[in-house]
């Protein structure tokens, strides 16, 4: 019997490697560039599909890298959608935040959200950003949840060393695809994330010293469930 996934590996690893192959620090240099779009592309992709922390965490490292690299004007956006998000956040908290709940874990504290968002505010301002958060729309004419443009985004965040946040999208997207009726995008989207998941189990795997077991061991049982449940909702994608 054909095995979908395994038909695809070749593929997934040429389209895999066209942003792998890009220096991490490159993604995060050049406002204008298509790579930097991209990476910016991933955070709004995540904030889209309610992942804002990861989505911050994203935002603030590409500006971060971008004025590592001299590019003022591609910080100064990355902070400021970085910062729009924990506003964002720190807003819907306080809508839902009780006083009388905490220490009880249902409700979050604003509080820390909005000083996320002040943080990175300043970093904006310190090199000449307006103290006005705005999350600007894309340069590039994509929708950041659109399914297909979800494929890119995967991508991008492996290229960038997030193989965990790339394997969940991967499989988001798959799951959008299935429930639309397109079996096609969704084998294509669960075989690359089985791709990255695979990837990342033998690296950590050959890394694997089991007297270092709750120190520095690398956790690769992880990362071979998430490639088997991927193999398995390809393999059905596939018929």
């Amino acid at each position: 019997m054909r095995n979908p996934v395994l038909s695809r590996v070749t593929k997934a690893a040429v389209l895999l490697a066209a942003v792998a192959l890009v220096p991490a620090s490159a993604l995060g240099q050049g406002s204008e560039s298509d790579a930097y779009q991209l990476r910016r592309l991933a955070g709004h992709a995540l904030y889209a599909r309610d992942y804002p922390a990861e989505a911050f965490f994203i935002l603030e490292e590409l500006g971060d890298h971008a004025l590592a690299g001299g590019d003022t004007t591609g910080a100064i956006q990355a902070y400021h959608d970085a910062a729009w998000i924990a506003g964002d956040a720190a807003k819907q908290a306080d809508a839902m935040f009780d006083p009388k709940m905490i220490g009880v874990g249902v409700n979050a504290s604003p509080k820390r959200a909005a000083l996320e968002a002040q943080r990175v505010l300043g970093k904006a301002t310190a090199i000449g950003g307006s103290d006005s958060p705005q999350m600007a729309p894309l340069q590039l004419d994509r929708d950041p949840e659109d399914t297909e443009v979800g494929i890119q985004v995967g991508r991008v965040l492996n290229a960038i060393g997030r193989p965990q946040l790339s394997t969940l999208v991967f499989e988001i997207v798959g799951d959008q695809a299935l429930a639309s009726g397109d079996l096609e995008l969704a084998e294509e989207a669960y075989g690359e994330g089985w791709f990255v998941a695979h990837e990342e189990y033998l690296r950590r795997s050959m890394a694997y010293d089991p007297k270092q077991i709750g120190i520095a061991g690398p956790n690769f049982e992880g990362f071979k469930a998430i490639a088997d449940r991927l193999q398995e909702k390809a393999n059905k994608a596939g018929g």
